[in-house]
């Protein structure tokens, strides 16, 4: 890669070419033969900003701002060749060795040599179950993906909406997002199901007590598969949305209050427990499956007016040890090979009386959202885990702020603990790992479905939004949010859009403005409208260690002094 770069000490990080100077001068990384030569300057609170000499003329400065909560506002330059690239593949670290069997070892996930294994996986949330809040209808859909297709059917009509459906599931998982996926460190990929992809519901099945299989649902699977094999990483599969729903929180499970339950229906429980031995059945010989995550957050009030979400601490859960003990005997006459995760009760975070479980291949499950990134945190876990002798991995995280996100990771490995992230996109959000686009237009089928209080829109252009929502979800057409997955992983994807952004080209004779939103590539920051003269957006929500990217021409050798506010 055909880059010079020019950092400020001592937050020059070395995994970015930079090299710690003991005066907090500037110093420079030569990462080619170009010369160059930049005068060094020190940043203090006096300062609006440094002054620099280039003596390579025409060149492409990325100019840089940081910002640190202890040092004050920081600088960081990159000088580029108008050559230079950024398509060098990333190698993401510790890449699952997919060597036999992933397996419980004691308190130890292994691989098939008895290598530990620490999991760095995401999500793939929205895929293949909607939840209102990524498509941000949280205020109209309350009742999880059905009522997003109700509310979408309605004005589109039931043929354009599975043409919608299927350009959706066709577009947001493809073998870019894998790749992707694999080349941003991580090793393993949860992939949260909807049951009704691959058998129907129980009552529109010909026969009672008997299953129909969707082709479609396993083809998808499969494909899904075979890209992570290509990438190497390990497939998790998550039952998200079983037969009837597991949970009283219907955004999650795609419960239907007017039908029954998994846990008020008997038969949706030999359901799901037949579509596992069909997933077992079919994948027990390949490596690739990192596990069965058997039903997602189970949140369902079991004793008699106790918690309704099952969060009590008098809650027994026995239903819910019934199912999983019914479960793994099935699955184990079919598959000895592969991990089962277990999640408790209330949104997987009350195991009681789940344990001992029979079966010496089983890794404990927890979630974990807006904690205290402390010992005490997880020390309940840790405990657990010590006493019945099984790993811990925590199955969903996210939806905090980067320096969340590091803390979390920090805690979760230095105790031995995988993790699973959430989620790989999610519509106008900085804290997944991709931003979906909201498309032009959506916003007006947003606000009919929750207010109601306009016109319908016309049918012709509903459709043609929802295409476009589908289209946008396309990892292309999508938004990288390179301070989340940073964070996570530490692989970012330098200026990637650099070279499609904003130019500005520098005049000796007089300044020159560069809007706030014309930044070609950022890190953790996010945006807000302004009511400066002009309009435009400003740049907020800044962290330690945030930054933003602006791409500018320098036609000359000359000294310039860069101001901001």
């Amino acid at each position: 890669m055909m880059v010079q770069k020019v950092c400020y000490e001592p937050i020059c990080p070395s995994s970015k070419g930079g090299e710690r100077i003991p005066d907090r001068r500037f110093a420079i990384v030569d990462l080619h033969e170009h010369p160059l030569e930049i005068t060094s300057g020190m940043l203090d609170d006096t300062h609006d900003g440094p002054s620099f000499s280039f003596t390579w003329g025409k060149a492409w400065l990325v100019l840089v701002l940081l910002t640190s909560l202890i040092l004050g506002t920081i600088w960081w330059l990159e000088i580029r060749s108008p050559t230079a690239t950024d398509t060098a593949p990333i190698t993401a670290t510790d890449t699952a060795s997919l060597v036999g069997y992933l397996r419980a070892q004691g308190k130890l996930i292994v691989d098939g040599q008895g290598k530990p294994v620490i999991l760095r996986g995401m999500g793939f949330g929205g895929w293949m179950v909607q939840e209102p809040y990524i498509m941000l209808v949280g205020k109209s859909a309350t009742k999880g993906q059905h009522s997003i297709f109700a509310n979408v059917k309605e004005v589109i009509g039931d043929n354009n909406l599975e043409t919608y459906h299927q350009a959706w599931l066709d577009n947001y998982c493809t073998r870019a997002d894998v790749m992707e996926l694999a080349r941003s460190g991580f090793n393993s990929l949860r992939v949260p199901l909807h049951y009704n992809l691959f058998t129907l519901p129980v009552q529109d099945e010909p026969v009672r007590g008997q299953d129909t299989w969707l082709p479609d649902g396993f083809a998808r699977l499969d494909q899904l598969l075979e890209w992570c094999r290509d990438a190497g990483i390990y497939l998790i599969l998550d039952l998200h949305a079983a037969p009837g729903g597991q949970g009283n929180d219907s955004n999650i499970s795609d419960y239907d209050p007017s039908k029954p339950s998994l846990w008020q229906e008997p038969e949706n429980r030999r359901k799901t427990i037949a579509l596992w031995v069909e997933f077992a059945t079919r994948y027990r010989d390949n490596g690739y499956i990192g596990g069965y995550d058997l039903i997602n957050e189970p949140n369902w009030g079991f004793e008699e007016g106790g918690n309704r979400h099952g969060c009590s601490g008098k809650e027994n859960n026995a239903p819910l040890k019934a199912f999983y003990d019914a479960a793994i005997q099935a699955i184990r006459g079919v598959d000895t090979n592969h991990i089962i995760f277990i999640e408790g009760n209330c949104w997987a975070t009350n195991p009681n009386g789940l344990w001992h479980i029979s079966d010496s291949n089983i890794v404990m499950s927890f979630h974990r959202y807006w904690n205290a990134n402390t010992i005490d945190s997880i020390q309940h876990w840790l405990d657990q885990s010590k006493k019945y002798n099984v790993p811990l991995w925590v199955g969903e995280s996210g939806e905090n702020s980067n320096q969340w996100y590091r803390d979390a990771v920090r805690l979760l490995e230095l105790n031995g603990i995988s993790w699973s992230w959430w989620s790989w996109k999610k519509m106008e959000s900085s804290s997944g790992s991709f931003s979906i686009v909201k498309p032009d237009g959506y916003q007006t089928l947003i606000d009919y479905w929750a207010y109601g209080n306009t016109t319908q829109p016309d049918a012709l252009f509903a459709f043609d939004v929802m295409m476009q929502v589908a289209n946008n979800a396309l990892l292309e057409n999508c938004l990288r949010n390179d301070g989340a997955i940073d964070a996570l992983t530490g692989h970012v994807i330098w200026h990637k859009r650099c070279k499609d952004g904003v130019t500005v080209m520098l005049d000796a004779s007089q300044a020159v403005t560069i809007e706030a939103e014309d930044y070609c590539d950022d890190y953790g920051i996010k945006t807000k409208p302004t009511s400066d003269t002009g309009g435009g957006d400003y740049v907020g929500w800044i962290d330690k260690g945030d930054w933003v990217a602006f791409t500018i021409n320098v036609p000359l050798t000359d000294t310039f002094t860069v101001e901001y506010r």
